[in-house]
């Protein structure tokens, strides 16, 4: 195994400075060995940021090298490719500009499965990402924004940040895992654990109407977890909630898919998901985030008006729903300590750090009673830690 990392050193001037090192292992990652004692294998870049970090590898097989991938900045906030044979001698051969972000990664997928037509994928911490073309000495770029002019992002919620992404794997799918930015509430609520990852999602590229996009979708391996589902078809508002009333599932798989008749409210262990037909849109409301931020806002007010800052509140969310063929899909994932949120297959999707009432098992539907949902499908999860003894 070779991993690089990115370490730092006092300059002249007493500052940090970032520069890439690299270390191996041969015993499957039980220990690891610094290359070179941990010297610089990529120097620090005297023309861009200090923050100089976040190196990503993947092997490019056209030009039987490898590629190293990381933001440097500069005037042109740019990223940095580095090409290498041996993984210990590297050359710069690409800048790109106007990318400039942590964790930036890169990786190629078949375009509605074809593999014979194949587009690479730019993507940062921030959820953002471009799809373009990369022949192993250039990139050209696909546009990072939408017909909209909005730019391009893969998760639409309010925590969702670094994601680490899995590929050159035997079956050739890519992998998303994302970091749930949690902040300090976990420790305000006594748990052994500070923060937590997503639920790990493939990711994929198909033609829409707006061009290529991402799909994220969870993996398929999820399935493993179900140990309870219940089905409902053609069914009313009102028939559907006495179907749910008799449920009672901690951790939550949902999927309802449905023709938009009007505005309803779905309603899962007391998180509520607003569908607003004529914005096209699901609309979260993260109460726990709001109630922060009101905290904040008053805390903040009572400073001098020149110690005050502007605390925008950012609790409410929208994710995108267009129709597909006249219907919209909503699959919702209901975790101990989070809420995520998949739009017809992964077209959009939504990340949310929430901790649902324990004592609050309910699942409801309030809208138009003569509404009727094409499929609702409920699958109740075990603990993906079951297997581990106390």
């Amino acid at each position: 195994l070779f991993a690089m990392y990115t370490a730092t050193n006092q300059n002249a001037h007493k500052k940090p400075e970032f520069f890439q090192a690299a270390m191996y292992s041969i015993d499957r990652g039980r220990t690891w060995t610094k290359i070179n004692n941990g010297k610089a294998i990529i120097a620090n870049q005297s023309d861009g940021i200090g923050g100089q970090r976040d190196p990503r590898l993947f092997y490019y097989a056209p030009g039987k090298f490898y590629v190293m991938i990381m933001m440097i900045g500069g005037k042109e906030r740019a990223v940095r490719l580095w090409k290498s044979t041996d993984l210990m001698n590297w050359k710069a051969f690409l800048d790109i500009p106007h990318k400039a972000a942590e964790c930036i990664d890169m990786y190629a997928l078949a375009v509605d499965g074809d593999k014979k037509n194949i587009k690479w994928v730019i993507s940062s911490a921030p959820t953002i990402y471009e799809v373009g073309n990369f022949d192993g000495a250039k990139w050209t770029g696909l546009g990072m924004r939408n017909k909209h002019n909005q730019v391009n992002k893969f998760d639409y919620g309010d925590c969702y940040y670094a994601a680490q992404t899995f590929n050159h794997s035997p079956d050739g799918r890519v992998v998303h895992v994302g970091w749930l930015n949690s902040g300090s509430s976990f420790v305000e609520k006594g748990m052994p654990f500070t923060q937590q990852m997503s639920v790990p999602a493939e990711i994929t590229l198909r033609t829409t109407p707006d061009g290529i996009r991402m799909f994220r979708n969870p993996v398929i391996e999820l399935k493993d977890l179900y140990i309870k589902t219940d089905t409902f078809e053609q069914i009313s508002v009102k028939d559907a909630n006495v179907k749910l009333a008799a449920l009672n599932p901690e951790l939550i798989d949902m999927t309802i898919k449905f023709a938009p008749a009007g505005n309803f409210d779905l309603n899962l262990r007391g998180q509520k998901i607003t569908y607003e037909e004529r914005a096209k849109a699901f609309k979260f409301t993260n109460l726990a985030r709001k109630a922060r931020i009101e905290a904040q806002q008053i805390a903040n007010a009572k400073l001098p008006k020149d110690k005050q800052r502007l605390i925008r509140d950012n609790s409410t969310k929208r994710v995108p729903a267009p129709t597909e063929n006249g219907t919209v899909k909503l699959r919702v994932l209901v975790d101990r300590a989070s809420l995520e949120l998949f739009v017809n297959d992964g077209q959009a999707a939504a990340s949310f750090s929430v901790v649902p009432d324990k004592d609050n098992r309910k699942i409801t539907v309030t809208g138009n009673d003569s509404m009727k949902f094409k499929s609702i499908v409920v699958n109740e999860l075990k603990s993906a830690w079951s297997h581990i003894k106390d």
